[in-house]
């Protein structure tokens, strides 16, 4: 696979469920330095971290990374990935895959797969995904659920159980076979 690919980590302090996970160490470092010690794992041309927040820049320096200011006033991750890839003049043909700054034990191969699948597939966005098979991660809000087309494309993203009943919300759907 070409290098061609950067990997931008958005970092941000006020986390809804855990309000600053990144800076929570384990075996040593933080949450946010196990992240980016992952990705180095991997052939990217870069790695940075971009943040709206002092203390996870200051931190982020502190260990060695690059890391960049962006603005406040990103409602999502994916905003804060654009503002910071434009800041680094990165170009419009190469693959940038957004790695969330919270997930520690993300193995370094899948990095490199969804770039491939982007460079393979000439696709403009791609993302992971694994089926969900038990009623306990349907029904956990920190487990993401995606719909998905015949063909592999992800329609919409949901925290809440994909199918939602309203009525029903405690109990999975009987499924009739024909």
């Amino acid at each position: 696979m070409s290098t061609d690919f950067h990997i931008i980590i958005p970092a941000r302090m006020a986390s809804s469920r855990l309000p600053g996970k990144l800076l929570l160490e384990f075996s040593g470092k933080t949450i946010l330095e196990h992240v980016f010690l992952k990705a180095l794992q991997v052939p990217a041309k870069s790695v940075t971290i971009a943040t709206d927040d002092e203390q996870i820049f200051a931190v982020a320096n502190g260990f060695g990374a690059a890391v960049l200011m962006t603005d406040k006033n990103h409602q999502s991750g994916t905003e804060r990935v654009a503002e910071a890839s434009r800041l680094l003049g990165i170009k419009s043909t190469d693959i940038i895959v957004n790695l969330q700054a919270d997930e520690p034990q993300m193995p370094p191969e899948l990095l490199v797969q969804v770039a491939s699948m982007l460079q393979a597939e000439d696709n403009d966005w791609a993302t992971l995904y694994w089926p969900i098979d038990n009623f306990a991660d349907w029904q956990n809000p920190n487990v993401v659920k995606v719909v998905m087309t015949d063909n592999n494309q992800a329609l919409y993203f949901s925290r809440s159980p994909i199918p939602y009943f309203r009525d029903y919300p405690l109990q999975l759907p009987k499924l009739i076979a024909i």
